[in-house]
């Protein structure tokens, strides 16, 4: 529209600057003007040729348009938008039309969200998106809801979504359903943006933080969960130790056990042996008294007993004198 404004206020120009030159050339006609009045003449000839030349030329200027790659063109004449966005390309357009390109590249957008857990803690998540305007709803984007689009629509949404998903898991759940709640953010963006125009290419979680409070909470539980572990493990030491010594008491229970056992073998063994043996030699005593007595008789009795006498008769004093060798020698060994 401005190269419009220009081209008639140069148009203008020139026009006047034309009719100028005539007032001029008549004056002049009528032998009433000097030579200042030819150099007037002169002067409104080249304004309002140039003027006139100019004027084309900012029309020209303005009758075409070039969109960058990763862009569209908006075109609006005369307060009617058209819906059909330009490409990238050179493109001739009506004058009295203004060409807006807007950039249709992807977008990184990092924001800090102060959210509230199910139970009631602070919660400071930081999200990172990309996205872009989708460049077949380019000019409906702008037209229903102003170029400065990604205020009016894409924040308002992303700290929607964002603290409505915090709030469903309480604080201890949060850092563990990460992917969770990075997944959910990026499907309720997807569906709510995509309707006015805006796709969602990946959200992602750079950032989280607990309130002081809840950050010393955790501390001092990692500290009672690091002693009460310690403390099990020197439990676990103490049992294991325990374990050792009954197994070591075990075995040199079982040690002396056997060892007893041993010893008491080996001495019924022996008394096993010693009995055998005694009555080894008693039954062969036996034997050789029972084949003694059954080989003796009077006569090799009698004889034995001459055998071991030295020829020396006792002394008895009897009532007669006379001593009976009869009661001395066995049998009739003497007649």
């Amino acid at each position: 529209m401005g190269t419009v404004i220009w081209f008639g206020v140069l148009l203008l120009l020139s026009v006047a600057a034309f009719i100028t030159r005539t007032k001029v050339s008549a004056t002049n006609s009528a032998g009433r003007v000097d030579n200042d009045g030819v150099i007037i003449r002169r002067i409104a000839a080249g304004v309002s040729v140039g003027a006139f030349l100019l004027a084309f030329v900012v029309l020209g200027a303005g009758s075409y348009v070039i969109i960058e790659p990763g862009h569209r063109g908006v075109q609006v004449t005369l307060g009617n938008m058209n819906m059909e966005p330009i490409g990238e390309s050179f493109r001739w357009i009506n004058p009295i039309s203004d060409v807006e390109s807007y950039s249709i590249q992807m977008k990184k957008t990092k924001v800090r969200y102060l959210a509230v857990s199910k139970d009631t803690q602070e919660v400071d998540i930081e999200f990172v998106f990309n996205w872009k305007p989708d460049p077949t709803k380019l000019c409906t984007l702008i037209k229903e809801n102003t170029a400065d689009y990604s205020t009016v629509l894409f924040e308002t949404a992303a700290t929607e979504a964002v603290k409505a998903e915090v709030v469903k898991y309480p604080i201890s759940q949060i850092a563990d359903k990460r992917p969770v709640i990075k997944s959910a953010v990026q499907d309720v963006l997807t569906a709510w943006l995509g309707k006015y125009g805006i796709l969602i290419l990946e959200a992602s979680i750079s950032d989280i933080d607990f309130s002081d409070e809840y950050n010393i909470a955790i501390e001092q539980k990692q500290v009672k969960e690091q002693k009460a572990l310690e403390e099990a493990n020197i439990s676990k030491i103490k049992e294991q130790l325990a374990l050792q010594i009954a197994i070591e008491a075990e075995g040199h229970k079982n040690a002396a056990v056997l060892r007893a056992q041993g010893e008491a073998q080996a001495l019924v063994l022996s008394a096993t042996a010693d009995a055998t043996a005694i009555k080894l030699r008693a039954d062969a005593q036996a034997d050789a008294n029972l084949k003694i007595r059954e080989s003796l008789n009077p006569e090799i009795l009698r004889q034995m007993w001459l055998d071991k006498w030295n020829g020396t008769l006792p002394h008895f004093l009897t009532a007669g004198g006379d001593a009976d060798l009869s009661l001395i020698l066995p049998g009739s060994a003497i007649k």
